[in-house]
C-alpha cells in the first residue's frame, strides 16, 4: 500500500528522527496493481487500542506486524499530554509478537506504531490519513496513607512533575516553586518559593500534590518541615484541599481553604508546622493538598518532610511562672507549667518529669502522671525545687520538662531565676517619637570587652527603656575602669536621656548625673558609674619663644566629672622633637581622692623650645593620668607665639580678575600675619617667579613696602607681571621675600592661569589643639579657602592634625538673604554627602549635591553648584564644625572658633562671607 501522509506523524517523524527521509516508497513484490508502476508496501500492523482510562504506572503495548520482505523494526512514539516533543521506544519481538512497556502518567499520552520491512519501507498504525494518533487518559492512583514526601529525586527523576506534584501560578510566574538544594530539613532537596523582585508585580503560587487516598482513616493530620528568611516581609501562606480529584486551584471552587493564613515559618531554621486536622475530609477517596504562595517581594519560604497521617495527640508545655520571686539560695520554689494537647485526639498514659540541666537543686517528686486530656484540653501543673545553698544569685536556672507516653516523647526548656532581675534603664525626653537605636557594652566604647545592639526601634517622649541584662550577671555590677557600663544612642529627634541606671541585686547604679543631651542623628555616650574627666584648663608661660631653654611650666587641672576611684598619680611626656622636657615630669595629683570640680597645680617641670619652631602652633605634652582604675591622657599645650606671615587674597586687577596666557597687568597680594606675635617696623617685600612656577611671567615692579603687623593684622602689596606664558590650568609661582627690622619671611603663592585664584578664609589662623575631641583623629580646623570657579563653590578646610577617613564629620551651616531657605546645611559623615536646606514648617530637604574631594590627609575639598542654593543673592554667609562631642561644645570643634550649635543656641556674626 502507499506510505500514508499524516500531518501529526510527519511532525513526530522529524522530531524524532531529524528529518523526513524516512518516509519513503520502493520496489517489491507486495504490490497486487495490475496496472502501472509497482510499489513496495510498508508492513501492515495489527493492534489492540490501549482502553481508557488506566491507572498510573506500567502499561504493555502489543502489536503483530507482517510483510514479505520481513520486518526489521517495530517502535511506538509516545507523547505525554500537554507536551509538544515525541519519545521514541522501541518493540522486542517474542513469537511473532512486539511488545513494549510505556509509563503512563496523568492526565494521558498520545501514542501510534511504525513499523519497518528489511528495505526500510515503513507502515503506520492508525493508517487512516483523517485521523490522529491515539489518545489514552491517566487516572492517578491516590496515594495511601501514611503519605511522605522528602522531594527527593529517585534515577530518570528531574523535576516536581517527576515526583507527581504540580505548580499554577495566577500572577508574575517567574518565581514559581521549584525543587532547591540549598536548604533542606533531610535528604538533599527540598521545595522552594522565592521571595520575588523589588517592586515586582503580585505573585499568586500554587504548589499542588499527589492525590491521597483518605477512605481509609477516620482521623487525620498534616506537617511538613518549613525554613523561612525574610518573613517580617512575608506576604500570604495558606493551605488548600480539593475532594474530588480537582487538581488546578485556579479553578474557582475547586480547593477550598483548610488554613486561609498560616503563621510565619520560622526565621533561619527549618521547624516543623502546626498540626493541621484534617479528619472532616476523612473517607474522600482523592484529597489534593495545595501550598499558597501569594504577595509581593516577600520570604523565602522552604518546604520539606511532608507528611498525612493518623491524627495523634500533640502535647505542649508552656512555661507560667515561679513563686516565691525573688527565691534565694536555700529556699524551695514553685515552678508552675500548662500541658495542652494541640489536637482533636484524646491524650491519656502520658507522664511530665521535670529536671535541672545545670544543677543548683533538687527537684521534689519530678515525675508526675498527666490526667487524661481531651482535644484540646489543657491542665497546670506544678513542681517544687529545693535550691543548693551555694547557687548563684541575681541569675537564671535552666529547668527541661519531658513529657512521654513511651511512644512519643517532647522536651520543653524554660528558665526560672534565682534573686533578681538585672537591668538597665534609659529614660527619654524628645521632642517627639523618636526612631532610637541603643547599643549597651562594658570597658571603653571605641573598643570594649563586649557591645551589643539592645533596642532598635520607636521610643516615645517619657518613656521608659528598659533592657534586661541578667544574662550579663558574671559582668556585673557596674564599676569604675574597665568595668564600667555605657549606653551609645542615637535618635532622629533632639532630647535627653534624662536618668540612666543599671540595676543588679536590688541595688540601682547611675541615675540622672549619668544622663545627658541628644541631637538628632548623633551618637552620644553615657555612662555607669559616671567616669572622672580630668582636663587643663590653662598652662604657663604663654608667651615662649623658639629657642628658649629650660623654662619653667605651670599645668592647672580641673576635674569636671565624677570623683575619682582613689589618689591620682600624673606622668608628663613628649613626643615632639621641638619641645623637650626636664625636672619634674611625674606627679601626685592628688594624695586621696579627686573630688567632682576640685583644682589643682602642677610646677616644677621645666621646657627646651627648638629654635626651628616658627609655626607659632603650639607644642603639646601629654599628661598620663590614672587613679588605679582608670586612665587619662590630656593633652597640654605649650603656646609658642610667632609672626606667620601668608598671601590671604590675591587679586588680578583686569576685566575679569583671571591671569590668562599673555597678559601683562597687576597683581595685589594681602598679606596677613597668621600668627601669635606681632612684627617689628616697617617691612620690605621682593617678589619674584619661584623655581617651582610652570607659567611664566616677568616681574616688571616687584618690590614693595608693608606697615607693621600685629597678630590678625593684613596690608597690601603691588606686583607689575608681564609677559605671562602658560597654558590654562598651569601655576605661576611667586617667591615673596620679606624683611623687617630682625627677621625674614619667605611667602610663596600660586596663581593658576585661567582660573580665579583662592581667598583665605581668615586671619590669624584657627588655633590648633583646640578640639575637644584629643583622644582620636578629628578634623581639627586650621584654617581655609574659597573661590567660585565654573560657577560651583570651592571650599578647601585644612586641619592641623591627619583625620581619621573613616569617621571623618564635618558639618557646615549657612545663611543666604536672598534664599528660600531659612538655613542651608552640608554634611559630610563617613565618606556619605548631603546638602540639605531648611523650609519653615516642614523641616530638612534634600536640595543639592555636595561633592566632596579629600585631597589629603589633612585637606577637604567641598564643591556644590550655586544654582541649587536657588538664592536670588550672590552671597553666603557659613560655619563650619567638626565631629560630635556633646555638652557642652556639641562639635568638637568650631570654625570660626566657638559659634555654637543652632539648635540650642549660636552666633553666626563671625560666620565666614563668601561672595560672587
Amino acid at each position: 500500500m502507499n506510505a500514508p501522509a499524516l500531518p501529526w506523524r510527519l511532525v513526530a517523524l522529524f522530531a524524532a528522527s531529524g528529518s523526513l527521509a524516512s518516509v519513503t516508497t520502493g520496489c517489491g513484490t507486495d504490490s497486487k496493481v495490475d496496472t502501472g508502476p509497482k510499489f513496495n508496501a510498508g508492513p501492515r500492523i495489527q493492534h489492540d487500542p490501549i482502553v481508557s482510562p488506566i491507572p498510573t504506572g506500567a502499561v504493555e503495548v502489543r502489536a503483530t506486524a507482517t510483510d514479505s520482505d520481513g520486518v526489521a523494526e517495530v517502535v511506538v512514539y509516545v507523547r505525554p499530554d500537554g507536551l509538544e516533543y515525541w519519545d521514541l521506544i522501541s518493540l522486542e519481538e517474542l513469537e511473532d509478537t512486539w511488545t513494549a512497556e510505556l509509563n503512563a502518567a496523568a492526565p494521558g499520552f498520545d501514542y501510534y506504531l511504525r513499523a519497518t520491512d528489511r528495505f526500510g519501507v515503513e507502515g503506520f498504525l492508525p493508517e487512516e490519513a483523517d485521523r490522529g494518533p491515539y489518545s489514552v487518559d491517566v487516572a492517578e492512583l491516590a496515594k495511601a496513607i501514611p503519605f511522605f514526601e522528602d522531594f527527593e529525586l529517585a534515577p530518570g527523576e528531574t523535576n516536581l512533575y517527576s515526583l507527581g506534584w504540580v505548580t499554577y501560578s495566577e500572577g508574575f510566574a517567574f518565581y514559581n516553586w521549584a525543587l532547591s538544594s540549598a536548604r533542606q530539613a533531610s535528604g538533599s532537596s527540598s521545595v522552594f518559593h522565592d521571595r520575588g523582585a523589588v517592586e515586582g508585580d503580585e505573585m499568586v503560587d500554587w504548589l499542588v500534590s499527589p492525590p491521597i487516598d483518605f477512605s481509609s482513616t477516620d482521623r487525620i493530620q498534616v506537617t511538613w518541615q518549613e525554613y523561612g528568611a525574610n518573613t517580617l516581609s512575608m506576604g500570604t501562606h495558606g493551605l488548600y484541599i480539593s475532594v474530588d480529584g480537582a487538581e488546578d486551584p485556579t479553578v474557582e471552587g475547586a480547593f477550598v481553604a483548610v488554613e486561609a493564613s498560616l503563621d510565619a515559618p520560622t526565621d533561619g531554621s527549618f521547624e516543623r508546622s502546626a498540626i493541621i486536622d484534617l479528619s472532616e475530609f476523612a473517607g474522600e477517596e482523592s484529597v489534593r493538598l495545595a501550598w499558597l504562595y501569594q504577595g509581593f517581594y516577600g520570604d523565602d519560604w522552604y518546604i520539606d518532610d511532608v507528611r498525612v497521617e493518623g491524627l495523634t495527640a500533640e502535647l505542649e508545655a508552656s512555661y507560667l511562672g515561679q513563686t516565691p520571686e525573688p527565691v534565694f539560695p536555700g529556699e524551695t520554689v514553685h515552678v508552675d507549667w500548662r500541658i495542652t494537647n494541640l489536637t482533636t485526639e484524646a491524650a491519656a498514659n502520658f507522664t511530665a518529669t521535670l529536671a535541672l540541666p545545670d544543677g543548683g537543686g533538687t527537684v521534689l517528686d519530678p515525675t508526675q502522671d498527666i490526667p487524661d486530656l481531651g482535644g484540646y484540653e489543657n491542665i497546670e501543673m506544678g513542681w517544687d525545687i529545693e535550691l543548693d545553698s551555694d547557687v548563684p544569685t541575681d541569675r537564671y536556672r535552666s529547668m527541661e520538662l519531658t513529657i512521654t507516653d513511651g511512644s512519643s516523647t517532647w522536651t520543653f526548656d524554660d528558665r526560672f531565676l534565682v534573686g533578681y532581675l538585672s537591668t538597665a534603664n534609659l529614660d527619654f525626653v524628645v521632642t517627639e517619637r523618636a526612631i532610637t537605636q541603643v547599643t549597651l557594652g562594658r570597658g571603653t566604647p571605641s573598643d570594649p570587652e563586649f557591645s551589643f545592639l539592645a533596642h532598635s526601634g520607636w521610643v516615645e517622649s517619657g518613656e521608659r527603656l528598659t533592657i534586661e541584662l541578667t544574662d550579663y550577671a558574671d559582668y556585673l555590677p557596674p564599676d569604675v575602669g574597665p568595668d564600667r557600663w555605657f549606653a551609645r544612642v542615637q535618635t532622629d529627634r533632639s532630647g535627653e536621656v534624662s536618668s540612666f541606671t543599671i540595676e543588679k541585686g536590688g541595688v540601682v547604679y547611675g541615675g540622672t548625673e549619668s544622663g545627658g543631651l541628644l541631637i538628632e542623628n548623633q551618637p552620644s555616650t553615657f555612662y555607669v558609674p559616671r567616669p572622672p574627666a580630668p582636663e587643663v584648663t590653662g598652662t604657663s608661660p604663654t608667651d615662649a619663644s623658639p629657642g628658649d631653654a629650660d623654662i619653667p611650666i605651670t599645668i592647672d587641672l580641673v576635674n569636671l566629672g565624677a570623683s575619682t576611684a582613689g589618689p591620682v598619680t600624673g606622668t608628663l611626656t613628649s613626643s615632639q622633637s621641638a619641645l623637650t622636657l626636664s625636672g619634674a615630669t611625674a606627679f601626685t595629683v592628688d594624695p586621696d581622692i579627686w573630688e567632682e570640680s576640685e583644682t589643682h597645680e602642677l610646677t616644677g617641670t621645666l621646657a627646651t623650645i627648638a629654635s626651628d619652631h616658627t609655626s607659632s602652633t603650639p607644642l603639646r605634652a601629654n599628661l598620663e593620668l590614672t587613679d588605679g582604675a582608670d586612665t587619662w591622657n590630656v593633652p597640654v599645650d605649650i603656646q609658642v607665639p610667632w609672626p606667620v606671615l601668608e598671601v590671604i587674597i590675591t587679586t588680578i586687577d583686569d576685566d575679569d580678575g583671571i591671569l590668562s596666557d599673555g597678559e601683562s597687568g597687576e597683581v595685589q597680594l594681602e598679606i596677613a600675619n597668621m600668627g601669635g606675635l606681632s612684627t617689628l617696623g616697617r617691612m620690605d617685600t621682593v617678589t619674584t617667579v619661584s623655581p617651582r612656577s610652570t607659567a611664566s611671567a616677568i616681574i616688571d615692579v616687584g618690590t614693595d613696602r608693608l606697615s607693621s603687623l600685629d597678630p590678625g593684622e593684613s596690608d597690601g602689596i603691588d606686583v607689575e607681571v608681564s609677559g605671562v606664558s602658560g597654558a590654562d590650568g598651569e601655576m605661576l609661582v611667586l617667591d615673596v621675600t620679606v624683611t623687617d627690622e630682625t627677621r625674614t619671611y619667605i611667602l610663596e603663592v600660586e596663581i593658576p592661569l585661567g582660573e580665579p585664584p583662592w581667598t583665605t578664609f581668615t586671619a590669624p589662623n584657627d588655633a590648633t589643639g583646640d578640639s575637644v575631641d584629643t583622644s582620636a583623629q578629628t578634623f581639627d580646623f586650621v584654617n581655609g579657602r574659597y573661590r567660585v570657579k565654573d560657577d560651583q563653590i570651592e571650599i578647601i578646610l585644612k586641619s592641623a592634625v591627619a583625620y581619621d577617613p573613616d569617621t571623618l564629620f564635618i558639618e557646615s551651616w549657612g545663611i543666604s538673604s536672598g534664599a528660600p531657605y531659612l538655613y542651608y546645611r552640608w554634611v559630610y559623615n563617613a565618606g556619605v554627602p548631603s546638602f540639605q536646606g531648611y523650609v519653615s514648617g516642614a523641616g530638612w530637604e534634600p536640595i543639592g549635591t555636595l561633592s566632596v574631594t579629600e585631597l589629603s590627609s589633612t585637606e577637604v575639598l567641598l564643591t556644590w553648584p550655586v544654582a541649587e542654593m536657588e538664592s536670588i543673592t550672590t552671597s553666603l554667609s557659613l560655619g563650619f564644625a567638626s565631629q560630635w562631642c556633646g555638652e557642652p561644645t556639641y562639635y568638637c570643634d568650631h570654625f570660626p572658633n566657638g559659634w555654637g550649635y543652632p539648635y540650642v543656641g549660636y552666633d553666626p556674626s563671625n560666620w565666614f562671607s563668601i561672595r560672587w
